[in-house]
């Protein structure tokens, strides 16, 4: 254990997030009188009474539910959401607000506080706790956000709690709900209809309350990009192509080919999300145990030195190592850092439309606003494959990928864009050991490892998060309050509560739940990094 007691702090992480059931109707709520029109595209004009008028109303928490899904708490409330979406100068998308990204700041992306209402939900208040922070988890492993849920506030759980970013509650609205980052605290609650709980089992809810979530993080619905009744926005900002699996797409409608059961986080969910809110690449470190760290405050990247720690770039979307090179992702452009000073070279024949890095079969591998795979290798690029929806890599030189609607992994055959199925049990995400890959049911409830062919057996269950290095996997626990290794079949607590775990190089890295420090983990004793 290191000197400081960090490793025994409480951080119980997770997010708010809801899902929606059905579309709006009807308000019964007094009508604005005021009237603006809109041009949607080649749509016809959409005035505020019509679009008003579509509102529902609901007496029981006095707020109006309008888009499907999304809470306004006053009449102010409602004018600035149809403001904001239905501008004439105005997709993954995200909401615009004056103009800007409607987004949380890095000083509150890392800190997003919730409580669960105790007096709501009664006997089905667990459930939501150990739903939300599985919704969380989604978005927390491909984004660089932090969800907090603080239990001391559940017995105030109210939108008057001013301790929290939002509450989470129940009502009898019929369908789940939840308000933009930029609107106002009232605005700014998950509900969740108490009697259908927005799904009849634990992967649907979890997937609609990802949905939600997503409008907590400032993302819209994705089908407001296809056009046509029920299906038409504007004033957004397209982050990647369209997605008609999205999370954040209605399933059923407007074009969706999501046919699985259940909403989940797609590679272009992941995409968006990291190009307005980072990749979660926050350390990563070289074999020879070099130190790159992310700064928390401005996102702009520092290497461990003797003397503390030295600025080597301007923040990156992503940042990976692959063997000593350091290799970062400004936008769309892939860079190498030089190793010396700040100076980073853009990497030879490698395109502008680079979406997510990451070591694969010892190399580097990159995937493109068209969802392709590419490898570099030899000094050249080449494509191996099509979309997936995750990708995970083992030290031993093989490559995994789920496909699109994680139905089944594949395997790369090590040349050409040759793949071959090692199994059909669908997942919610991989991750991977130096010589095992591993599978996060998509319930999130059972961990699997790969055992040859297509055979995986369950080796753990729900947990946080999952990190291998070297031959150990390791496992954060739902609430985030503990840390446990994997090694030769069986299971020991190693730590206690972090905010996330890190590397790839058989040296564990884990931050401080409060202050971010960085410690790291040889398998038997914890030591200060510190952080930049």
């Amino acid at each position: 254990m290191s000197n400081r007691n960090w490793f025994v702090r409480f951080a119980g992480v997770s997010l708010c997030a809801a899902a929606f059931t059905s579309l709006g109707c009807s308000a019964e709520a007094p009508e604005s009188g005021e009237e603006s029109v809109a041009q949607v595209g080649a749509q016809p004009a959409v005035t505020y009474e019509e679009w008003r008028s579509r509102a529902v109303w609901n007496d029981e928490y006095k707020v109006w539910t309008v888009e499907g899904d999304i809470l306004a708490a006053s009449e102010e409330s409602l004018r600035k959401i149809y403001d904001s979406m239905y501008t004439p100068e105005g997709a993954l998308t995200v909401n615009l607000r004056s103009g800007a990204d409607d987004i949380w700041s890095r000083t509150n992306r890392r800190n997003l506080t919730y409580c669960v209402s105790q007096a709501t939900f009664g006997s089905v208040y667990a459930q939501v706790v150990d739903e939300m922070m599985q919704a969380a988890a989604a978005w927390e492993n491909v984004a660089n956000v932090r969800f907090i849920h603080l239990s001391q506030h559940d017995s105030n759980c109210t939108a008057s709690n001013n301790s929290v970013k939002f509450n989470v509650s129940g009502w009898n609205g019929g369908h789940c709900q939840m308000g933009f980052p930029g609107m106002a605290r009232a605005d700014r609650q998950l509900l969740i209809d108490r009697a259908s709980m927005c799904g009849n089992n634990r992967r649907y809810r979890i997937g609609l309350y990802a949905h939600e979530l997503g409008h907590g993080l400032g993302f819209r619905h994705e089908h407001e990009r296809v056009g046509g009744t029920g299906c038409t926005g504007s004033n957004f900002r397209t982050l990647t192509n369209y997605d008609s699996l999205s999370v954040m797409h209605y399933e059923n409608v407007c074009g969706s080919t999501n046919d699985t059961g259940a909403l989940f986080i797609t590679q272009k969910d992941a995409d968006g999300a990291s190009s307005v809110y980072e990749a979660p690449t926050n350390v990563v470190d070289t074999p020879s145990q070099v130190v790159y760290a992310r700064k928390v405050s401005d996102g702009r990247i520092f290497k461990k030195v003797p003397t503390g720690w030295a600025v080597v770039g301007s923040a990156r979307r992503s940042i990976v190592t692959v063997g000593e090179t350091l290799y970062g992702l400004a936008g769309n452009q892939l860079f190498q850092y030089s190793g010396s000073g700040t100076t980073w070279n853009m990497v030879p024949g490698a395109t502008s439309s680079n979406e997510q890095i990451f070591a694969c079969a010892g190399v580097l591998c990159a995937t493109q606003t068209d969802g392709s795979i590419r490898r570099f290798g030899a000094g050249s690029w080449s494509t191996i494959g099509s979309a997936g929806a995750k990708f995970q890599s083992v030290q031993n030189g093989q490559l995994f990928a789920l496909d699109p609607k994680g139905n089944t992994v594949n395997r790369w055959n090590g040349s050409g864009t040759s793949w071959t199925n090692v199994g059909s049990n669908g997942f919610a995400d991989l991750f991977s050991t130096s010589q095992f890959i591993f599978g996060i049911t998509r319930d999130r409830n059972t961990v699997q490892v790969h055992t040859g062919g297509t055979s995986w057996v369950n080796v753990g269950g729900a947990g946080r998060q999952w990190h291998g290095a070297g031959t150990a996997l390791y496992g954060l626990v739902p609430n985030a309050s503990a840390v446990f290794r994997y090694l030769n079949g069986s299971w020991a607590q190693v730590g206690g509560a972090a905010a996330r775990l890190y590397g790839s190089n058989g040296i564990l890295y884990a931050t401080d739940p409060n202050t971010f420090d960085i410690f790291s983990f040889n398998g038997s004793t914890w030591t200060l990094v510190g952080q930049p």
